[in-house]
């Protein structure tokens, strides 16, 4: 059976460990040293969810400010969006409650889910994109509003 195809969006501040999570589950191995992304970089991943072969293609977004223009290139006819923040980085919460929900133009989200891993240990990491796969194919839960596109 063919794969369904999906597009997940990495979206975070700069050195909220975007990179270093698609890299770690798509070529299982941790990035040394940090490296910027600049523009958006794509990389396809397979996932089985619930008996169904997803092909994940995944685009990590630059964080920096210097690229927005071409970050939001990466938005449209996105299936699910991961909003990425380092737990050893406040601030880079900050940014996504200060700058990204913004740029989605949410004031509140009711994500998909909530989920915590690590890129050096891969701790969580399956999961991360299990999860993205489960939300981009059967999109946001019940709310108010209808949206296209799932946020975890």
């Amino acid at each position: 059976m063919a794969a369904v195809k999906k597009k997940c969006v990495l979206v975070g501040g700069g050195e909220s460990g975007k990179s270093c999570m698609h890299e770690a589950h798509i070529e299982n191995r941790f990035p040394k040293p940090y490296s910027l992304s600049v523009g958006d970089d794509c990389y396809d991943c397979y996932v089985n969810v619930d008996g169904t072969r997803v092909l994940l293609t995944v685009w990590d977004t630059a964080g920096q400010e210097d690229y927005a223009k071409f970050r939001t290139l990466a938005y449209p006819h996105s299936d699910v969006v991961l909003l990425c923040f380092a737990l050893d980085q406040p601030s880079s919460l900050d940014t996504i409650t200060d700058y990204w929900l913004p740029e989605h133009l949410l004031k509140k989200i009711d994500a998909f889910d909530y989920l915590e891993c690590s890129a050096k240990t891969k701790e969580g990491l399956s999961e991360v994109f299990e999860t993205a796969a489960r939300a981009a194919l059967y999109g946001p839960r019940v709310r108010k509003k209808k949206s296209s596109c799932s946020f975890v």
